[in-house]
C-alpha cells in the first residue's frame, strides 16, 4: 500500500493505494467524486520516485475508488511498469 494524495478541486484527500498498475490505481477509500471526474494525483513509489499526475474516475465501490492515468509523464510510465515488474517478481 502506498499513500495517496488526491485533489479533489474541492478538496485534498488522503487515501492508501489497494492496487497499482502502469495504466491506474485503485484507493480504499471512496473518494466524492463521479465517474469521469478528473482528479490529480501525487504519490511516491517505495523506490522514492515521485508520481504526480491526472487521473480519471472510473470506478466507485463501496470499497474503492478505481484511477486512470491521464497524461501521464514518460519518465513516471517507466518508473511504474519497473515498479510492476519488481512486485511481480517479488510474488
Amino acid at each position: 500500500m502506498l499513500p495517496v494524495l488526491i485533489d479533489t478541486q474541492r478538496d485534498w484527500l488522503r487515501a492508501s493505494s489497494v492496487d497499482v498498475s502502469a495504466s491506474g490505481l485503485a484507493v480504499g477509500s471512496v473518494i466524492p467524486a463521479e465517474i469521469g471526474t478528473l482528479v490529480e494525483l501525487y504519490f511516491e513509489l517505495p523506490s522514492g520516485i515521485p508520481i504526480e499526475t491526472k487521473a480519471k474516475v472510473v470506478r466507485v465501490t463501496t470499497e474503492c475508488t478505481g484511477l486512470e492515468f491521464v497524461d501521464l509523464a514518460r519518465d513516471s510510465m517507466v518508473a511504474l511498469r519497473a515498479h510492476c515488474r519488481m512486485s511481480v517478481a517479488r510474488a
